[in-house]
């Protein structure tokens, strides 16, 4: 999985990408909201983000808010991150348009849990995309294959007309 961490303080970012990195995934950087932006308006491939509240350019919820009105992004699932544990700051952040919230410090198998439930998110997210996919198809081939019947009944009607009259 492609996991993004989006963090202005390059020690948190080294320390979460050795552990992610070290559970399989692929990590990428972004040091501040903007280019973080930029990479997950670029990624065509399902993407987990990690992204730190407080950061120059965009905040953490003003990039979630951000991702969350691009109408066309790809399959995304938004973790925000930061020492902010108050009720109030955890509902701002999810309202921003986080998918999940964790404070800070990490809890390494709190984190690894969380990124086992964003995988099971997306995955599910990117079949029934597939499936909707589908439908549509099905939904023209039906629509298609009624087209086609028409004539062909009309012409098979004349054709019985014609026998009948011989």
């Amino acid at each position: 999985m492609k996991v993004l961490v989006a963090d202005d303080e390059a020690v948190a970012r080294l320390m979460l990408k050795g552990v992610v990195s070290g559970w399989g995934h692929e990590v990428f950087e972004a040091v501040d909201g903007r280019r973080a932006l930029d990479f997950l308006q670029a990624e065509k491939d399902p993407c987990v983000a990690l992204i730190d509240w407080m950061m120059p350019g965009l905040t953490g919820p003003e990039l979630c808010a951000s991702l969350a009105a691009l109408p066309n992004r790809a399959l995304l699932y938004c973790i925000l991150a930061t020492a902010r544990d108050g009720r109030d700051d955890v509902l701002a952040g999810l309202a921003a348009g986080a998918d999940d919230y964790m404070t800070k410090p990490f809890d390494r198998e709190m984190l690894r849990a969380r990124l086992n439930v964003a995988s099971r998110i997306l995955d599910l997210q990117s079949r029934m995309r597939r499936e909707e996919r589908l439908q549509g198809v099905l939904d023209m081939a039906g629509a298609v294959c009624h087209e086609m019947n028409q004539p062909l009944q009309s012409v098979s009607g004349y054709a019985e007309l014609l026998v009948a009259e011989l």
